[in-house]
């Protein structure tokens, strides 16, 4: 195929249709990256997983789905679903994810985060 430079500035909005309509799929987070990426940011020693699911529980991005436990019969922490503020904002998806379980594999969904939850997070990272 021969290329005319004179058409490139004709083929120019053609490309950039193309280009928005076949994104490239964002690399999701898993709370402990983002507590790597918001220490390295502010200059902090580790920031947990927990303090990262801690601190979305406060804001109200997610909220913890309980199970009770066979053996003891007490309510306990089972994972994390996105609230309506984070599928609204675009900030969450849950993904299939294999644990250990024993001696096999378990398979759950797992919340995982988008970048732009990481600016969030470090604008409130101070506030209790």
């Amino acid at each position: 195929m021969q290329f005319l430079p004179e058409a490139e500035p004709l083929l120019l909005p053609q490309k950039k249709a193309i280009a928005l309509s076949n994104p490239i799929p964002e690399k999701s987070l898993t709370p402990t990256e983002i507590g790597h990426i918001i220490a390295g940011r502010l200059g902090l020693p580790k920031i947990s997983a927990r303090a990262v699911n801690k601190k979305l529980l406060q804001l109200g991005y997610q909220v913890s789905v309980k199970r009770i436990k066979k053996s003891t019969g007490k309510e306990v922490h089972d994972y994390y679903q996105p609230t309506k503020k984070a599928i609204d904002g675009n900030y969450s998806q849950l993904e299939m994810a294999t644990y250990k379980a024993g001696d096999g594999n378990s398979t759950k969904y797992q919340l995982r985060w988008f970048s732009p939850i990481v600016d969030l997070l470090i604008n409130h990272w101070a506030e209790n």
